[in-house]
């Protein structure tokens, strides 16, 4: 077949468990990740529990959660204990 066919199947991304209980916090809003991935390198994006990315709006994103851009673990931005300087995993993202 010729012509511009784009294939239109896309990997569904997955929560997996993870490895790792907890990654470093700083502060409440900086975070080291286990990779070495900090804000202001590769960064943390918001995501739902599917791994799926979004806006961060109550509307589509009613749990805080972050993946970090640099090797998929997720984070639960309610959890940071600013005394242990960590903040909880809850998972891989996956495709």
């Amino acid at each position: 077949m010729t012509g511009n066919h784009q294939d239109t199947h896309r990997a569904t991304p997955t929560l997996a468990p993870a490895d790792v209980a907890t990654i470093i916090a700083e502060e409440i809003d900086r975070w080291r990740c286990r990779c070495g991935n900090i804000p202001s390198s590769g960064g943390f994006d918001p995501v739902d529990r599917t791994g799926n990315s979004v806006d961060p709006t109550p509307e589509q994103w009613p749990e805080p959660l972050y993946v970090c851009n640099n090797c998929g673990l997720v984070m639960d931005a309610d959890t940071v204990d600013t005394t242990a300087h960590t903040v909880a995993v809850i998972g891989r993202i996956t495709l």
